[in-house]
Order: C-alpha cells, then sequence, then structure tokens
C-alpha cells in the first residue's frame, strides 16, 4: 500500500513532467549541451593535470579551477576548462 495514494505515474507522466525538455529541443539547447566537453571526476581531473587530489581539491577551493558542483559536493570539470588550465600555466622551453 502506498502511503500517499494515488496512481503510479507512467512513462508519459514522467514526459509530461518535464516541459523543459520540449523547450530544449525547440531552442536548439540539446544539441548545445551534448557538443560540451566531457566531464571528468575529480580523481581522473587530477590524474589528467599530473596534481594529486588534495592539491586539486586546494585549486578548487581558491577558485582557481572551474568546477561542476551540486551544493558544496564538487561533482566534476569539464575537460575543457582544465585543458584551458594547463595552457594557462605552461612555461615556455629554456634557451
Amino acid at each position: 500500500m502506498r502511503k500517499f495514494g494515488g496512481k503510479r505515474p507512467s512513462v508519459n507522466d514522467a514526459t509530461e513532467a518535464r516541459p523543459e525538455r520540449d523547450v530544449l529541443r525547440e531552442t536548439g539547447r540539446q544539441a548545445e549541451l551534448r557538443e560540451r566537453s566531457p566531464v571528468l571526476r575529480p580523481a581522473r581531473a587530477a590524474e589528467f593535470l599530473g596534481v594529486k587530489l588534495q592539491t586539486l581539491r586546494n585549486m578548487t577551493a581558491r577558485r582557481e579551477l572551474a568546477c561542476i558542483r551540486h551544493g558544496k559536493k564538487v561533482l566534476g570539470y569539464l575537460l575543457s576548462d582544465l585543458k584551458e588550465w594547463l595552457d594557462r600555466h605552461r612555461q615556455p622551453a629554456a634557451k
């Protein structure tokens, strides 16, 4: 028995409950979101940059590196942001 009663939502109800999907399709934003860079989890991002995980966390806390958050929790890093950070911190070769 269900606590709050009512009928079980169907697949059609789920799509009707999300009108933002239709808006995204109409505006072309859906395609834009798919073209974004892949998201790396913190451990993989640290490996990509060649730093320890704690160093990555410190850089994020100092706002030196952009991240994707949900509340206070860091979910990941865009690969394009990591590449930009590497480009900004590249040192020219000594002559």
